[in-house]
């Protein structure tokens, strides 16, 4: 399982909050996790904090009480004595670890604009193996490339980057993306008449 955080649009300096285009996010994931674990080992809340030594009231806060009210997430120390009393790695109960993987989004981006791997290559003015090419590599496409694809798919760079739209709610996502795409097109706007000296 996995899902990304509620940060900021990562290197576009964007406060537009994601926490509306997300699912869950990385520490909602582990806290599933941790749940999930609890109650496939029979074990509760009172049990895990006498185990280990982690109070009862941190680890209530921490899993919910039932109004809804969570803590974030249980510190480093508190995740490792709570694996060490069980003789388990922290990722054994709680999951991935918080550094979370990059992932290539741009064949998800194509086909959410309903294009082929032929279309997209035609639109860029490049052979198809080379989008091909972009969209099975493990990694995302570098910051030259995602800046090029996001025209033709109708989004940004940093979009592209950050999220598989199959992922978030369409409406807030293209809400979110009325809002970016023109402040991106300034900026470039501007980078591109400071090269070329034509900024007055």
């Amino acid at each position: 399982m996995f899902a990304t955080g509620t940060t900021e649009l990562r290197g576009y300096g964007n406060p537009y909050c994601l926490q509306h285009l997300q699912a869950m996010s990385l520490q909602d994931v582990r806290r599933e996790n941790f749940i999930a674990w609890m109650k496939a080992s029979g074990l509760n809340q009172s049990r895990v904090a006498s185990a280990s030594g982690v109070s009862y009231n941190t680890i209530r806060s921490y899993v919910g009480d039932g109004t809804g009210k969570q803590t974030a997430s249980l510190t480093g120390v508190n995740e490792a004595k709570i694996a060490r009393a069980f003789d388990l790695s922290v990722e054994d109960i709680f999951g991935s670890e918080l550094e979370e993987p990059e992932r290539n989004h741009l064949a998800a981006w194509r086909k959410f604009r309903f294009m082929t791997i032929d279309e997209l290559a035609d639109k860029m003015g490049v052979p198809p193996a080379t989008i091909e090419l972009l969209e099975t590599t493990p990694r995302p496409p570098s910051d030259k490339w995602l800046r090029r694809l996001a025209a033709p798919l109708e989004t940004t760079a940093g979009f592209i980057l950050d999220f598989d739209p199959n992922d978030v709610d369409t409406a807030a996502l293209e809400a979110a993306l009325s809002v970016v795409r023109p402040a991106e097109a300034k900026v470039a706007e501007r980078a591109e008449a400071r090269r070329t000296g034509t900024d007055g």
